[in-house]
């Protein structure tokens, strides 16, 4: 069909099919949607990759200069040891120079003559037995002491015994006339700020007012005094 012939006709028309025409309309557009989505998911999947690997980079580069860094500390830290070094081997060095000297000294002071060693020696055996004597004396008066400080203890009827670190064991004897051997004890614990009590024996009803005291004064010769008492009064009962 021709353009004369449609302009011939009475009523001239054009058929364009229309059915044929929405069905081709109709798989265009489906085409053209499903194009646009393939290319949008595209887009976004190249996007998300973008970011992924722009954020892989950046924790590259943070990883990078955090290496960087501490290879700095590193390097400035090992300077510092190298020069420490240096000057430790100066010093010992200054100290075999100086060394060498004092004992060239000496040998030129004292290796003279055989007879000024000699005096050296007898001089330090003198000083050798000077001292072995005064050890000797002062075993004896560490001996002597020691046996005076239990005669002490024996007849002021006290004595004190390591409980561990911070931990004093009191031990009383002498209060009971009828049974001077008996023993009355308290463990202390000094180790915290507040100091307590963990055991007495025989246990005492006036003990938490003199521990209250105690943590108030401070005065722990004071709280040994008030508790023989206690103790001494607790026989009267």
């Amino acid at each position: 069909m021709n353009l004369d012939e449609i302009l011939s006709m009475d009523q001239p028309y054009i058929d364009i099919n229309i059915p044929v025409m929405d069905r081709r309309t109709t798989a265009f557009r489906a085409a053209l949607g499903k194009y646009t989505t393939q290319n949008q998911q595209e887009i976004s999947k190249r996007r998300h990759q973008y970011v992924h690997d722009v954020e892989g980079l950046r924790a590259e580069r943070s990883r990078l200069e955090q290496d960087i860094q501490r290879h700095r500390l590193e390097e400035i830290a090992l300077a510092k040891q190298l020069e420490e070094e240096r000057q430790e081997r100066k010093k010992a060095e200054d100290m075999v120079v100086h060394s060498n000297r004092q004992l060239k000294s000496l040998k030129d002071r004292f290796g003279s003559t055989e007879e000024e060693a000699k005096k050296s020696e007898q001089a330090l055996k003198i000083l050798k037995k000077s001292k072995e004597k005064e050890k000797s004396q002062l075993e004896k008066q560490a001996f002597q002491i020691a046996r005076d400080v239990l005669e002490l203890e024996r007849l002021l009827g006290i004595s004190v015994r390591g409980a561990g670190n911070d931990v004093l064991t009191i031990v009383f004897t002498q209060l009971d006339a009828r049974t001077p051997e008996r023993e009355f004890s308290v463990v202390i614990d000094l180790s915290m700020q507040e100091y307590t009590v963990p055991e007495v024996t025989p246990p005492l009803a006036v003990l938490p007012s003199l521990i209250e005291e105690l943590n108030e004064t401070r005065d722990l010769f004071v709280f040994l005094r008030r508790i023989r008492k206690a103790f001494v009064d607790a026989l009267d009962l």
